[in-house]
């Protein structure tokens, strides 16, 4: 009798492949943190400082990028209304999740060029920029962008791509300290807006106002939470993406990512759903090494 794809596909068929149950995984949901809120109502808005060339030139170039982006959104901090805090917030995503499909793409075709595996890396660049592509969404929920913002993201996206994958394909590490500032500047944005909210100066945002079914259902927050509690939620976020863009950038080339970010992940006691991390990070280095053991077809043997 035939057997049904979901069946062929089944996870108790395929146990001994790691890389196919990474895939299977990845399927239904991508992971992302969940957050405890009252352990992220304040966040530190560290800063790296450059201490190499490429470390300079990443963040003059970020540097560069804000004051484009803030001409672009009309940013003045003493004149912010809930629309412009909207189209900041929605053109700052359109950015923020360009990198980590790039990133992910590129080291993905990598990995079918040299027949080697990326030791993790793909599936945390494609979780980062899914997470951020999420954070799009949750705000176009409260405003529709115009067909001339639209066409203005269009082009900053089909310029920020392009260079990105370029200088991508000549320095990963130059990429994620530019990623990692410009998650510094995203955690600064969040910050204002945050401030703002609590002193009354966005009242249509106030304590009182609930959050988007979708953000409170991707962030696991209660009924009652509140839009606030979303922004908090996304600028910690940010700040993971900050950390951990600057500490992609310090990996040597063959590090293994996974075991990195489970550690990372381990010591942050904002994260409810830290154990998640550690639990299939781990799971999948050992299934990794008990593959390889049996000469699977990542340790060199024809399948």
């Amino acid at each position: 009798m035939l057997k049904s794809s979901s069946q062929l596909l089944s996870c108790s068929n395929t146990k001994s492949h790691s890389l196919l149950q990474n895939t299977l995984r990845c399927f239904s949901k991508t992971q992302h943190p969940i957050f405890s809120l009252d352990k992220i109502q304040s966040i530190d808005q560290t800063h790296r400082e450059p201490t190499t060339f490429k470390d300079r030139l990443a963040l003059s170039s970020i540097r560069l990028i804000r004051s484009c982006f803030d001409l672009a959104t009309g940013y003045n901090i003493k004149r912010m209304t809930l629309s412009k805090w909207l189209t900041r917030c929605i053109f700052l995503e359109t950015i923020a999740a360009v990198p980590g499909m790039v990133g992910g793409m590129t080291k993905h075709l990598q990995s079918l060029r040299t027949l080697e595996h990326d030791n993790g890396l793909i599936h945390h660049l494609l979780e980062e920029a899914e997470n951020e592509r999420t954070h799009l969404f949750i705000f176009i929920q409260l405003k529709k962008p115009s067909r001339a913002f639209q066409s203005m993201i269009m082009l900053a996206q089909g310029v920020f791509f392009n260079v990105y994958f370029l200088a991508y394909l000549l320095s990963p590490s130059f990429c994620h300290r530019l990623v990692g500032f410009l998650e510094e500047e995203a955690v600064h944005t969040y910050s204002k807006l945050v401030e703002q909210i609590d002193s009354g100066l966005i009242p249509e945002w106030n304590r009182d106002t609930l959050a988007p079914q979708m953000a409170r259902e991707y962030y696991e927050l209660p009924s009652n939470a509140t839009m606030r509690d979303v922004i908090l939620s996304i600028r910690a976020d940010e700040s993971i993406h900050r950390d951990m863009n600057h500490k992609f950038s310090d990996l040597r080339p063959n590090a293994n990512v996974d075991q990195e970010v489970s550690e990372f992940f381990s010591k942050d006691q904002r994260i409810r759903n830290s154990h998640e991390y550690c639990h299939n990070s781990s799971a999948s280095d050992e299934e990794d090494v008990q593959h390889r053991g049996r000469g699977g077809p990542m340790g060199g043997a024809a399948l």
